[in-house]
This record gives structure tokens, C-alpha cells and sequence, in this order.
């Protein structure tokens, strides 16, 4: 379980004009026996047992009210109250969230800053220690195909591979082949598709499905190439009532494509995991003085793809998602002409890749204008969406943020005794089908829209269409 601990708490900034509120990742429940708090900030993973008036002063910590005001309403002295803040600020700083402290914003945007400076720096020197993604797939999944995407990457097609009210009553896959099935590929009696990366095979199953239903006279030959063991284990069992589909052991940089074979060629989730290289590795960088000035075949790589796609770097020292871009040589050369490539990942349009560290490898998110560019000098057609319009999300739907799913699975439903929930999204209505009567005992819980989601889901995603 992630927790969030700040060093250094907000208390010493405190008086009766703070406004508090209980920060995302902490939950407090109140019923008529108990009153917990469970929260990620806490430096243990024990859910608090409150008297009943902390439960008051912390449920009315709403961000609108002062500790003044707070204190009037719970019927405590201000000094009381102010004391009880000021301890919990030193207990767990950041579980409160002042909205009305310039002072405090100034100091989250510092923070802000300063991690994301700070995950640049380590994501450039990370590539003295280049991921060995070929051990990582054969041995590093030791756990199972299904809780590899349950407790250790969690994917957005993973969290939708049941049937959600956020996209209209379909699952990821189904959404998939909705889209897919309006391109002029499936008005073909036959069309060749190669999935690169299939996962545990619950996306390729619903995909398949929902295909057959919207094209149902078109014959779909089906091929997966997947270099985890454990995840084409669980492919062929998933899979085994499907229409045959060929298997293929193997990463796709060490695979030999057929040119000119397939209509369509899926990349779902998968290109952040692909290597990374340094531009500007020649240049002096205080901030990077660690093992940065020696240049790696990665980083050789990185400056020779940049001279030949021309590609425009911000920084004097820059990741360039090296890997991707070989990717889609690769694949644009397998496509026949008319063929389509869908490619899905993490990233934004025009900033520098970053490091993000999962257990056992390290992906890096994409910078979709250097993919856009270089598809387009080797002659490919593209088209990038928001992932969120590519499968037509119902954007009016909010669904529950990751530190609050985070804080109720892992710490409160323990307590309560009852069982985990699945990893999947939960729109309002969801939760309350799953927790029942408790859901509304439970306070601070954070929905939002898919387009506002700001936790690794849909709405940091993109979809790259290529056609040659």
C-alpha cells in the first residue's frame, strides 16, 4: 500500500482563521458504535479509533469553515480545537488541505515543482541502470497474470474490464471494437490483426466479442505476441473458446514482423514500458552530475533519432522515447497499405518523458508530439485523441478517485471486516451497489470525472491512429 508522508508538517502555520479540510486518502467513519479514521498520511497502516468529539471536529473540517468556527459548531473551546489540528498536523502532515491559505498553496506548488524537477533528474540518471524488460517479463511477474494488473499496475483497461456506467455499460474492450468497427478495415470478409502486448486477455476477449456482434460477416484472424510467460498463460486459458489465435512468445524488438501481413496492429498500455534514451548528453547540467556525462547505446540511439526525425527538445539534456518510435517502424512496415495501428499510453503532447517506478522496472510516459512527428516522415497517416474520446467515455459520470479507493481498500474495509473490493472504477452508484447502507457513513470520499481524473487514469491517456 502507497502512503503519502510529507516531512514536515503545516502546524507551525496554523491559527484560528485556518480553514482545514480532510485531504483525499483520508476517510472518516462514523456510526452509531464506532468512529474511525483511516488515512494514507498516517505513519502506521492502523485506522484510528476516535472519541466523539474529534470524529465532530474532524467531520466538520470541510475547507469552508475556520477552526474558529469549527470549534463554535463542535461546542469545544478554540484553544482545544486549534491543539487537535496542530497534533494531527504533526502526526500525519498532509491530511489536511487549507483552500484558503495562500501561504499553504504556495508551499503544495513548491512541493509540486520540486517532484516533478526531482523525477526528471531521476528518470535521466535512471539510465545508468537500463531496465532489463527481458528478465522483468520471463521472472518478474512471479505473482500471477491477474494480480500483476490488480495490486502492481494497475492499467485503465484493467479497471474497466467489466462492464461501467463511466463508458455507457461497456468494457474497455467492447468500447475498443465499438470504435474500431466503424473503420473501412471491417468492411473487409476478412481482416489479419496482431495484438502486441495482451495482458491478462480480458481486453482481447470483450474485443473479439463485441467485434463478432458489430461485423458479423467479417472473419477475424487473430495473432498476440506477448513476451510474459504468465501473462500468455492466462491469454491462452482466457482465451481458449475464441476462434483460433495464434500465440507468439516474444517481445516485439526482438521479433521478426511479416511485411505488409496484418490490417490492424493493437498497442494497448503497453510503449511506456519500451526504452528510453538521453539527447544533449554532451552538455554540462549541474543538477545531473552523477554518472549523467557518460553516453549509453540508448542515448546514441536517442541523438540519432532526433537528428533524423528532427525532433525539437526543450532541455539541454532530454528523454527521448526511443523505443516507441522504433515501435512504430516496426509495425509500419508489418501494416498492409490501408492498415490501421492503435496505440494507447500515458503522456502528454509535448513534455519530456518521465520516469514513473513500478515494482521490479521503471516505464516512462510518452511525448506524443515526437511519436506524431516521426510516423509522419516514415508516410503514415495519423490521428491523436484523448483516450477518453477515442472510446467515447460518458464524461458526465464521476467515479472514485485512486487515494480514496486506496485508503477504504486497504485500510478501512479491514477494519470493518469486510472484503476487499476489485480493482475496477466505481462511479457513485457502483460503490453504493457494492458497500450498501455503510457507503454513506463514510466521509471525504473524492469522485470526479474521467476528464478530471488526475491519477493515472483515462484522461492522462491518448489514442495514436496510424494508417499507411
Amino acid at each position: 500500500m502507497g502512503k503519502y508522508l510529507l516531512n514536515k508538517s503545516y502546524s507551525e502555520h496554523l491559527d484560528l482563521d485556518s480553514s482545514p479540510t480532510l485531504a483525499r486518502g483520508t476517510l472518516l467513519y462514523r456510526d452509531d458504535k464506532r468512529n474511525l479514521l483511516a488515512s494514507l498520511f498516517t505513519r502506521s497502516d492502523d485506522v484510528t479509533e476516535l472519541s466523539i468529539s474529534d470524529a465532530k471536529l474532524l467531520e466538520l473540517a470541510c475547507g469552508e469553515k475556520s477552526i474558529a468556527q469549527i470549534a463554535e459548531l463542535a461546542g469545544e473551546t478554540p484553544e482545544t480545537s486549534l491543539q487537535f489540528f496542530c497534533s494531527w498536523e504533526e502526526k500525519a502532515p498532509g491530511i489536511f488541505y487549507y483552500p484558503n491559505d495562500i501561504d499553504f498553496k504556495k508551499k503544495v506548488d513548491f512541493a509540486r515543482v520540486a517532484g516533478q524537477l526531482f523525477d526528471r533528474a531521476e528518470g535521466q540518471k535512471s539510465l545508468t541502470r537500463v531496465n532489463d524488460l527481458t528478465k522483468y517479463h520471463k521472472d518478474g511477474m512471479s505473482g500471477g497474470a491477474f494480480d500483476q494488473f490488480e495490486e502492481v499496475e494497475t492499467t485503465v483497461s484493467h479497471m474497466f474490464r467489466i462492464p461501467r456506467e463511466a463508458l455507457r455499460g461497456r468494457t474497455f474492450g467492447a468500447a475498443l471494437a465499438d470504435t474500431l468497427s466503424k473503420k473501412s478495415i471491417f468492411q473487409k470478409d476478412q481482416v489479419s490483426i496482431l495484438e502486441v502486448g495482451a495482458g491478462t486477455g480480458f481486453l482481447t476477449k470483450a474485443l473479439l466479442e463485441q467485434l463478432k456482434s458489430n461485423n458479423s460477416s467479417t472473419k477475424v484472424i487473430y495473432t498476440i505476441l506477448e513476451p510474459s510467460p504468465n501473462l500468455l498463460k492466462s491469454q491462452i486459458e482466457l482465451l481458449a473458446e475464441h476462434e483460433p489465435i495464434e500465440f507468439i512468445e516474444n517481445s516485439i524488438a526482438d521479433s521478426n514482423l511479416p511485411e505488409s501481413c496484418f490490417d490492424l496492429i493493437l498497442s494497448n498500455e503497453v510503449i511506456a514500458d519500451f526504452e528510453v534514451g538521453r539527447v544533449g548528453i554532451n552538455c554540462s547540467d549541474s543538477g545531473l552530475k552523477q554518472n549523467s556525462s557518460k553516453k549509453l547505446p540508448e542515448d546514441q540511439k536517442a541523438e540519432a533519432l532526433k537528428s533524423r526525425f528532427k525532433l525539437e527538445t526543450e532541455d539541454k539534456i532530454q528523454l527521448i522515447n526511443t523505443g516507441a518510435i522504433e515501435f512504430i517502424e516496426k509495425i509500419s512496415s508489418a501494416l498492409k497499405v490501408g492498415g490501421l495501428a492503435y496505440i494507447s499510453e500515458y503522456g502528454t503532447l509535448n513534455e519530456a518523458p518521465r520516469q514513473v517506478a513500478l515494482a521490479g522496472h521503471n516505464e516512462h510516459s510518452i511525448q506524443f508530439e515526437h511519436l506524431l512527428k516521426a510516423s509522419r516522415a516514415m508516410g503514415l497517416t495519423e490521428n491523436l485523441y484523448s483516450l477518453t474520446e477515442y472510446l467515447d467515455f460518458d464524461t458526465k459520470v464521476q467515479i472514485l478517485d485512486d487515494l480514496s479507493f486506496n485508503a477504504l481498500n486497504t485500510l478501512l474495509l479491514d477494519r470493518l471486516g469486510m472484503p476487499k473490493l476489485d480493482r475496477v472504477s466505481y462511479s457513485k452508484s457502483e460503490l453504493q451497489a457494492e458497500l450498501g447502507t455503510i457507503t454513506s457513513r463514510i466521509h471525504n470520499l473524492h469522485f470526479q470525472t474521467v476528464e478530471n481524473d488526475d491519477n493515472l487514469g483515462p484522461a492522462l491517456f491518448y489514442a495514436l491512429e496510424l494508417q499507411k
